[in-house]
């Protein structure tokens, strides 16, 4: 997951790069068709049982504290995995490994941990039981984020739960009443049915007038990623389009289309300005078993009630709404190492593209600060998604020296 030891750490900062600016489901989710349940209740109320607070880092990742072994912990919720994986040292510190170390890769410093009587892991002052899960070197991932979670935990040690992801007030909680059927009344909200696959939770929702069925993934920073073919239909015409990379389920790099799409409906509410991406090669939407995928930037703005026991799920408006897409201006999308920036990929129609940039160029420099300075800087960090018109000066490791007028292209 992170990366080998013998990897540079420009390499190592291109595997974090992806997995925090494009987190995806890693465990393919059942095909079996969801039925819209027309039946209505109320919307749920706060529940007075125990509450946690959620908190989003600056990379978009959800976080919530958690109980380890009597150890308090910060978790990164991620429901489009099936997994709990453990930083190693948090392994090692609460001795986890008492519970039957089995395989030990030491070249990728991950080990699998087999529960014999099982350790404890309470959120929300719930007790979760039964639980499996590894140990992997977490510090890239979690120190790049800055959220300095010690565990990643997916859904699948919930599915016996209900959960109730408020964003209003950002709050989870666990066993929460399941809101009564009422044939009128205020706050009036549709139930529709709710698979969580290999933890994955896939639900049918309305979008755009459409029934679809879509992976609601926590762990991707992101609005929405959808078929070749969807995304064909729901990019207006003459919407201007470009590229992304992101990480495909082997790990590799694909490139896909990417479009703002600037009026959405979904579950009833109008979105504006999502960013649309294609899932490249009909890769995960197919593996997935569903038309598209919601990353967290949309599932926050609705508080979502999802009972895997009664196989049912419900949505209000949580009135949370993410910042606005971060555009680029300049169309290179770069991770940082110690000592340079590695161009991953060139944007389509993009000022970077014009001026002949390619995918594996190394910069040194940005505007005579140099890589490492701008890596440590969230302000330096934002050269490319200053005003068009703006001329970045980039220093390549080659000894090149480059211009760069940022420009809107997207």
């Amino acid at each position: 997951m992170i990366g080998n030891r013998h990897q540079s750490s420009i390499e190592r900062s291109i595997i974090a790069f992806l997995l925090i600016a494009i987190a995806i489901p890693i465990v393919p989710v059942s095909s079996q068709t969801l039925n819209h349940r027309t039946e209505e209740f109320s919307a749920a109320k706060h529940p007075s049982e125990a509450n946690n607070d959620l908190t989003i880092d600056k990379n978009g990742l959800l976080i919530a504290n958690v109980i380890v072994d009597g150890s308090a912990q910060k978790a990164f919720l991620d429901s489009g995995s099936s997994v709990i994986l453990f930083d190693i040292k948090l392994a090692e510190r609460l001795s986890l490994s008492r519970y039957g170390r089995t395989t030990v890769d030491t070249a990728s410093h991950t080990a699998d941990l087999e529960k014999t009587s099982g350790f404890d892991i309470s959120m929300a002052g719930v007790q979760l039981n039964g639980l499996t899960g590894r140990a992997s070197d977490l510090s890239t991932l979690s120190s790049s984020s800055g959220a300095a979670f010690s565990l990643i935990l997916g859904f699948t040690p919930l599915k016996s739960n209900s959960i109730f992801l408020d964003f209003s007030r950002m709050r989870i909680s666990i066993n929460a009443p399941r809101p009564s059927t009422q044939a009128s009344g205020r706050d009036i909200v549709k139930v529709y049915k709710l698979d969580i696959g290999n933890g994955v939770p896939v639900v049918q929702i309305p979008v755009n007038g459409k029934v679809l069925r879509v992976a609601l993934d926590t762990g991707m920073n992101s609005d929405f990623v959808v078929s070749p073919s969807l995304y064909s239909s729901m990019v207006p015409a003459g919407n201007l389009q470009t590229t992304l990379a992101s990480a495909s389920v082997d790990g590799t790099i694909q490139i896909s289309h990417f479009s703002i799409v600037p009026d959405m409906n979904v579950l009833g509410s109008d979105l504006h300005d999502i960013g649309l991406q294609e899932d490249a090669n009909n890769g995960l939407t197919k593996k997935l078993g569903v038309d598209a995928i919601a990353g967290l930037r949309v599932v926050r703005r609705f508080n979502s009630y999802l009972d895997f026991a009664h196989h049912a799920a419900s949505f209000s408006p949580s009135g949370n709404r993410p910042d606005p897409v971060q555009k680029s201006r300049s169309g290179l999308q770069v991770a940082y190492g110690k000592n340079a920036a590695l161009v991953v990929h060139v944007m389509a129609n993009s000022p970077a593209e014009r001026s002949g940039w390619h995918a594996g160029d190394e910069i040194c420099s940005v505007n005579g600060h140099p890589a490492g300075e701008v890596a440590s800087s969230p302000m330096l960090q934002d050269w490319a998604k200053q005003a068009p018109g703006t001329v970045v000066k980039l220093g390549l490791c080659n000894g090149e020296a480059k211009q760069l007028v940022l420009q809107k292209f997207y």
